[in-house]
């Protein structure tokens, strides 16, 4: 039994110039009918063509699909497959934690728009200061300690949306930090995805007073909302303040305009205990 490239095309939800793509790379071939003019493809190739898209389909290449159609060894199969699955995995892993980051940037959103602000136990995180300019080292020695921790800083940065953009904001006695900019990242996660935490800060988890305060873009946004909630709620900060950089949008001012994501490490009025918290 033989087929035109129309039936073939039809046959597999294709176009024909996708039959001619797999006839170009010689995995099929066509016979002219000398009697009618018209090509066909035999039936034998079109079994062929059918493995091959059916590894296609499971996300194999068509160089590997190929492989595995034929010219793969009888002990090679199950490994071939088995490397496959684990590739699907960590797609899958990568896919839940793009997730969290779309939840977290529409929970800010939100969070903006209604005005939220809540109490949260959250978990411990790392904090990772953005590195000096490669300029700025004068030794051999500083300059090589810049190098190092503009590579730890390329790791983190490689790592996102786990890892988010982020800053010391105020400290525990409710000053405004200026400079320290970097990266958080939950210690789960970055023992999970292997980042480079030598040059990290440690942020103990624990409860936060959480919500969102926005500011022009290089302004510190003004948290007074989140403080007077904090009091007004019977607790007091006792930890320094970090904020998570969110989103940027452009306002009616003609400003572009960042929204971060506040965590004020708390505990009850009157209790003399208290730590570094974060997300």
């Amino acid at each position: 039994m033989r087929y035109r490239i129309g039936e073939v095309a039809e046959f597999f939800g294709m176009t024909k110039e996708g039959i001619r793509y797999y006839e170009r790379k010689g995995i099929i071939r066509s016979e002219r009918d000398a009697r009618t003019g018209y090509r066909y493809y035999p039936r034998m190739d079109i079994t062929r063509l059918k493995e091959i898209r059916m590894y296609e389909g499971l996300g194999f290449s068509l160089s590997d699909a190929l492989t595995m159609s034929g010219d793969v060894r009888y002990d090679e199969v199950e490994e071939r497959l088995e490397g496959k699955l684990e590739e699907l995995r960590r797609k899958e892993e990568q896919i839940i934690r793009v997730k969290e980051g779309l939840e977290r940037q529409r929970e800010a959103v939100l969070g903006l728009k209604q005005g939220k602000i809540e109490v949260k136990q959250v978990l411990p995180a790392y904090f990772l200061l953005r590195a000096p300019d490669e300029a700025s080292g004068k030794t051999d020695a500083e300059r090589e300690e810049i190098a190092q921790a503009r590579g730890d800083e390329k790791e983190w940065i490689r790592a996102m949306p786990p890892v988010m953009l982020c800053a010391r904001q105020y400290d525990r006695q409710l000053r405004p930090v200026s400079g320290e900019y970097g990266s958080l990242v939950l210690q789960s996660a970055a023992r999970e995805l292997g980042l480079p935490t030598r040059r990290a800060v440690a942020l103990a988890g624990g409860r936060c007073v959480c919500g969102a305060a926005q500011a022009p873009v290089r302004q510190k946004p003004p948290i007074d909302h989140l403080t007077a909630w904090t009091r007004a709620h019977g607790y007091r900060v006792c930890g320094d303040i970090y904020g998570v950089r969110r989103f940027v949008y452009h306002g009616e001012d003609g400003k572009q305009w960042a929204v971060h994501q506040f965590y004020l490490p708390v505990e009850e009025q009157g209790s003399s205990k208290g730590s570094n918290k974060e997300e």
